[in-house]
């Protein structure tokens, strides 16, 4: 009776004969009753149901953890198609079997299991308050327990930070004028290697500028041809220049005595001496000597300015079309030589040696040869000649070089590293800027003036 009891309640309307009993005199005893129909709690609901609840719809030796009425409410797989998904109408919620309690749950809680389940889902927080669940066997039954209130965040009080240090305009101009001090030195010591690299390394020999000439040299590409109807000076911008003589030099055949015929008629020259004269209407040409064009040569050029004019032309002319890629190079190179012995010795024995050069290399030399300096051309045109003294020359190295440091920029500024205290000039490198405060301009640093606050807003540091 007790087990029937557990099975059925007692108002429960099934007769009795369909349990096989039947109470009758001549009938037999009552057979024993089956045995019940284990229950399993729903993950979901948390009410017991029992078995046939929990049977999988596609395999039928397999449970589930949710039952019927609850699986019909969890969202399918989304990686399963709709087309093959079962559609399933929503059955209605079965009733909960009413069962027994243990003896230690209170009368409270066994009223409110018995009770018959609610239409609506009760929500998470009133199941997990509310709702036990069935002790197992061999098991003591868990008593629940309500979920911990989170506790309120404690509010912590910032420290406040400590200020960043500030910078001021005075310290960045000390950074401006570090970084100006330290770029000036290092390109002087890069002016002064290099000069003194050129001044110790040897002249080249003539074979072996040539043998490196020839070697290092590419092949040149092939000169292309002049349009017809067009000269070469009208190409490279110098219209003034005859076209057979611009041929002349474009073909490396003009004469050294004809370069003169390079200059503009607008550049101021001397006026030449004339080479013919006139006897009873009849004009005679006087024989020219080599002394004769060299005077005319050496009055054709009365300056280095005069000269290195015609010579830019002749070199851009030669160049033009020039199938040696080094020989504006070497023509470059002469041209500074002379403007070397022009500052040592006077310029009429200057423009002998050019017109002794150009008679030398005019229609044979090569960019090594204008690239190295004839020793026998300078014998001859400077033997006996004294030049400047080196004394003088000192001079003038020496006053270029204060006037350079007098206008050094430098000198009409304020050290703002001196005014830091930070200053780093010594007696071998003194500062070049002025000593004096950045604030009144007295001659005390401006860490320690009190006569003026500086006026700039402090610039924060960028983390």
């Amino acid at each position: 009776m007790e087990i029937s009891a557990i099975i059925t309640p007692p108002d429960s309307s099934v007769p009795v004969e369909s349990l096989g009993i039947v109470n009758t005199p001549s009938s037999p005893a009552p057979a024993a009753a089956p045995a019940p129909e284990s229950l399993f709690a729903c993950r979901t609901c948390k009410q017991p149901q029992p078995a046939s609840q929990f049977q999988h719809q596609r395999f039928a030796n397999k449970r589930v953890v949710n039952c019927l009425s609850c699986s019909q409410l969890v969202t399918p797989n989304p990686t399963v198609p709709s087309s093959r998904r079962p559609v399933v109408p929503a059955a209605p919620r079965a009733a909960p079997v009413p069962y027994r309690l243990p003896s230690c749950q209170p009368t409270a809680s066994r009223v409110a299991l018995t009770a018959p389940a609610a239409t609506t889902l009760p929500s998470l927080a009133a199941v997990a308050t509310t709702t036990p669940v069935p002790a197992v066997a061999g098991h003591q039954p868990s008593v629940p327990t309500a979920l911990p209130t989170p506790a309120p965040a404690a509010t912590t009080t910032t420290s406040s930070l400590p200020s960043e240090p500030a910078v001021t305009q005075s310290d960045l101009a000390e950074l401006r004028q570090t970084l100006q001090d330290d770029l000036t030195d290092t390109l002087r010591e890069l002016l002064t290697s290099h000069l003194s690299s050129l001044a110790a390394a040897p002249l080249p020999t003539q074979t072996s500028t040539a043998g490196a000439a020839a070697a290092v040299t590419p092949p040149a590409p092939v000169a292309q041809p002049i349009p017809a109807g067009e000269s070469l000076a009208q190409l490279t911008g110098f219209p003034w220049v005859a076209p057979d003589i611009a041929d002349k030099v474009f073909d490396d055949s003009l004469s050294p005595h004809d370069l003169p015929k390079l200059a503009s008629p607008t550049w101021v020259q001397d006026a030449e001496d004339t080479t013919s004269f006139t006897v009873n209407g009849i004009v005679f040409n006087k024989s020219v000597s080599s002394a004769t064009s060299g005077k005319q040569f050496a009055k054709s050029f009365p300056s280095f300015t005069s000269f290195w004019r015609v010579w830019i032309v002749y070199t851009q002319l030669r160049t033009y079309q020039a199938t040696d890629r080094a020989l504006g190079i070497g023509l470059g190179s002469f041209l500074l030589h002379i403007q070397e012995l022009d500052q040592v010795f006077p310029w009429p024995r200057v423009v002998d040696y050019i017109l002794t050069v150009c008679i030398k290399r005019f229609g044979k030399a090569t960019s090594a040869d204008w690239l190295r300096t004839d020793p026998e051309a300078h014998f001859s045109c400077f033997q006996g000649v004294q030049g400047r003294s080196a004394t003088a020359n000192q001079q003038s190295s020496a006053k270029r070089t204060l006037s350079a440091r007098d206008d050094d920029p430098r000198r009409s500024q304020v050290c703002f590293s001196w005014n830091n205290g930070r200053c780093s000039g010594s007696d071998k490198r003194p500062c070049l800027r002025q000593h004096i405060c950045s604030k009144c301009k007295g001659a005390h640093q401006a860490r320690g003036c009190v006569a003026q606050q500086d006026s700039s807003p402090p610039v924060k540091k960028q983390a």
